[in-house]
């Protein structure tokens, strides 16, 4: 390894480290929990668990089999708490920086360069500016999710799959690449398009014989040669998207938007990323576009759209006006390669209501920001002849991409304390987008809510829930589908619970109410309503809900009855109280848990 790649992996790690909090440790964040605490399936890797990888691992909704099996290994010998988890994130991200890094001065050898004296005159201007573009890849504060939010682990474990892949195939690997490449498609579904780059580098990224025009006919022949070259790539990438899909559906995740509107969110995504890769501001793990902005006019999809449209076409004028320039197939060749990347939006839902995830971005960032970063370097010696470039112009450009890199830095490890924490992340979401309303500014502010709780700041948390409707248009804006109630109605119960466990009994009956007001037949609000009033000394309040739950969907529910019994008892009501154990028991059945039976058994006999 040269020092100039080692002083870049030490400069593009360290913002990591410095984001991190010494006085408290990294949190598990989002859906973190379902990922790696409550995934039972990571916790050991054995033959059982393992072979659920590879068969059933779709009850999640996704199918990563190759993910699933790093995170077992990863717990069974770094560890299962977030912060070692965020540094195995931190280690994956090093290797990608490394990758891109080695992809992209092949891509230089390949199209760039057409004889050794080239590279002699050339090669340390090359080397220089990847290594400034590809750090500035590495501190972008888009980066922030991919490696601060710990879910994220299987895009960059597939990211530097799919990299070693395309450095493979550039050295003629055939079996090699496409071994990695099953195993990052395996990884994350989200590299299936990595085909397509394959494509484009055998059309724009080989050597062409001197004042040889790259003609449509070629690109056209070329394009037919690589197809059937790679047609293994295809095969494996389509049987892992349709198991996906599948899953995908399973889960509801799919986009329901039709072809058209699916078009509009793949040009809205390809201008919604380079603008927040070239001014980063307002970035947030949480994006509120909903789907239904895709199926009306919206100002800001139209007008992303129509930047996007504009860029293909620029492309397109210069891949058939300027073909015999290297420099413009260098960049038609990377424009087509962050389309492909971004293509999965069409299909996909991107994590409700999300325009789209940061880490979306991760792999075409690292395919383009070195590239990119050299060819405008390369252009603007060529353009000056009669400047000294080593005295004169390389000075300027490398002041600035370095202050770039120092701005980057700064607010990328501002995100990262943000990931860090569950309290300041929810807390960036709600102040970042006043304009989400109705349920999506609603779940904003119960996200906040109940970070809070857990943090036990439960004043602040009543007012948050309570501005989670007041602030964002009222009832009126609220998802009135079945669906939306329901998860609405969930969290607000879970807010219930831990307002109870901090021992903030009004707050926790007001977010049961609020629970009900959603959905006022959830069984599980009803009893713990019940039994709050009941702790409380309330019975006549606390009978009014569990007869509710009672006579609704918790007939069949033994825990309704006894929570009933144990209310009738309280209130003196002894042989209604018995009459509620008796059915409680009842309703437990010969195979109900036998601890609960003895349970419900002895107050029945306590009362008879």
């Amino acid at each position: 390894m040269s020092w100039s790649t080692l002083t870049l992996l030490i400069f593009a790690v360290l913002p990591f480290y410095f984001a991190r909090d010494p006085n408290r440790a990294y949190q598990y964040n989002w859906d973190d929990d379902g990922n790696f605490v409550e995934n039972y399936r990571v916790h050991e890797l054995n033959w059982e668990n393992f072979k659920w990888y590879w068969t059933e691992g779709e009850i999640y909704f996704v199918y990563e089999p190759v993910s699933l099996t790093f995170k077992a290994l990863v717990r069974k010998f770094v560890g299962s708490n977030a912060s070692a988890n965020y540094d195995v994130n931190v280690f994956l991200h090093a290797i990608n920086v490394l990758l891109s890094k080695v992809l992209t001065v092949q891509v230089f050898r390949a199209i760039l360069i057409n004889n050794k004296a080239w590279w002699e005159e050339n090669g340390w201007d090359v080397d220089i500016f990847v290594n400034i573009g590809v750090f500035l890849f590495s501190v972008h504060p888009l980066r922030a999710e991919a490696v601060g939010w710990l879910s994220c682990q299987p895009y960059l474990l597939a990211s530097a799959l799919a990299l070693g892949s395309l450095i493979l195939y550039l050295k003629k690997w055939a079996r090699c690449s496409q071994a990695l490449f099953a195993m990052s498609v395996l990884s994350k579904t989200i590299m299936v398009p990595l085909p397509a780059v394959l494509v484009l580098f055998d059309v724009f990224g080989k050597r062409r014989k001197k004042n040889m025009p790259l003609s449509l006919g070629v690109i056209v022949g070329r394009s037919i040669r690589s197809l059937w070259k790679n047609l293994v790539y295809f095969v494996i990438g389509t049987a892992v998207a349709v198991k996906t899909v599948r899953a995908n559906s399973f889960g509801g995740s799919t986009s329901n938007l039709t072809a058209f509107q699916g078009c509009l969110k793949f040009l809205h995504t390809i201008f919604f990323y380079f603008s927040k890769t070239t001014l980063p501001t307002r970035i947030s793990g949480f994006y509120p576009l909903v789907e239904e902005d895709y199926r009306s006019f919206n100002w800001e999809v139209f007008l992303g759209c129509t930047f996007s449209l504009c860029v293909l076409v620029l492309l397109l004028l210069m891949l058939f006006a300027f073909a015999g320039k290297n420099s413009s197939r260098f960049l038609v060749l990377f424009g087509g390669i962050y389309g492909a990347c971004i293509a999965p939006t069409l299909v996909t839902q991107h994590g409700w209501p999300m325009v789209g995830g940061n880490r979306y971005s991760y792999l075409p960032s690292a395919l383009l920001a070195g590239g990119w970063v050299a060819v405008i370097a390369l252009e603007t010696k060529q353009a000056n002849p009669g400047v000294r470039w080593k005295l004169n112009t390389r000075p300027i450009l490398l002041g600035l991409l370095v202050l770039l890199g120092a701005y980057f830095s700064v607010g990328l490890q501002t995100q990262l304390k943000v990931w860090g924490s569950n309290v300041e992340f929810w807390r960036q979401n709600v102040g970042l987008y006043d304009r989400a309303k109705g349920d999506v500014g609603e779940m904003l502010h119960c996200n906040l809510a109940r970070a809070l709780i857990r943090e036990g700041g439960t004043d602040e948390a009543f007012q948050v829930m309570r501005g989670g409707v007041a602030g964002r248009g009222g009832a009126e804006g609220l998802d009135t589908s079945y669906q939306g109630r329901v998860a609405l109605s969930t969290i607000y119960f879970s807010m219930a619970v831990g307002f109870k466990s901090q021992g903030e009994m009004s707050y926790a009956v007001e977010a049961y109410q609020e629970s009900l007001a959603h959905n006022p037949e959830y069984v599980m609000s009803l009893v713990n309503l019940g039994n709050t009033f009941v702790e409380m000394g309330k019975t006549d309040e606390a009978m009014v809900y569990l007869r509710r739950a009672a006579e609704g969907e918790g007939a069949e529910d033994p825990h309704v009855w006894y929570s009933g019994a144990n209310c009738w008892a309280r209130m003196g009501e002894g042989g209604k109280a018995l009459e509620g154990y008796k059915i409680a028991l009842e309703k437990l059945g010969e195979d109900g848990d036998e601890r609960a039976k003895a349970m419900v058994e002895r107050q029945i006999a306590k009362f008879a």
